[in-house]
């Protein structure tokens, strides 16, 4: 029996909104979605079976699920990385305190499309790590905050490094290549542990011994810059002085 013609055109608009969503997704966002809305609005009119698959079978819905698979499936496998905020900074790939995964600036800027792919798989990656517990082959040796990471190093010894390896008291370590310590001034070394706080008075590292990896890396806080005295625009009117200044303020 053959199908209606309603029915064909139904499974063609349906089909047709679907490929629309992912071309736009591919290949002309966002200028695509002038075209993928009316298509989707018009297939959601048919019933609820058409509405249902250009729904389930979108880009919007099918590549967050998948980040999120891939986010749980690099949690197992201990390859899970974060993803950097703001401007890259010294400090932009420090491992991440909370969950201990790494962190890493993205190769391009993002756009509204990469919101559907890395939001799902972080919140897979730390859903893991908040039921399980950092994933394996993570770092959880000590991670100090900044300021007590260079309250640490303020109150340590002179650290010598020669050839790439730094001597602590008694005890020698290596040095990752990625560490620079040219520096004027002396450096200084605080170990606890296996994990080394080195650094000069500008900048430190946290560095795991057994693995030469460095964890963390911070500039030194820069003090606040002193506030501007502006001129009071408040003139006082002629009276009797009120206790506490102006208008009972100090």
């Amino acid at each position: 029996m053959a199908k209606s013609p309603q029915v064909n055109i139904t499974v063609f608009v349906t089909v047709l909104a679907i490929a629309a969503g992912w071309v736009t997704w591919t290949m002309f966002w966002p200028l695509g979605l002038i075209l993928y809305v009316p298509l989707l609005a018009q297939a959601s009119q048919n019933g609820r079976k058409p509405a249902t698959a250009c729904v389930l079978l979108s880009p919007f819905i099918a590549v967050p699920i998948a980040y999120a698979l891939m986010g749980g499936y690099a949690y197992t496998q201990g390859t899970a990385t974060l993803m950097a905020r703001g401007a890259p900074t010294v400090e932009s790939t420090n491992l991440d305190p909370r969950d201990r995964v790494p962190v890493k600036i993205p190769p391009r800027a993002l756009d509204t499309r990469n919101t559907f792919g890395w939001l799902p798989y972080e919140v897979a990656v730390r859903s893991f790590g908040h039921l399980f517990g950092p994933m394996r082959g993570s770092y959880t040796g000590p991670y100090p905050a900044r300021v007590q990471a260079w309250r640490h190093l303020d109150a340590a010894p002179d650290a010598f490094v020669e050839g790439g390896v730094v001597k602590v008291g008694d005890r020698y370590a290596m040095l990752p290549t990625t560490v620079d310590l040219r520096h004027p001034a002396p450096l200084r070394a605080h170990r606890t542990g296996r994990t080394l706080l080195i650094g000069h008075p500008d900048q430190l590292w946290l560095i795991n011994e057994e693995k030469g990896t460095v964890f963390a890396t911070w500039r030194r806080p820069q003090p606040d810059p002193p506030r501007a005295r502006w001129p009071s625009a408040v003139t006082p009117l002629p009276g009797p002085a009120v206790a506490g200044g102006v208008d009972g303020y100090a």
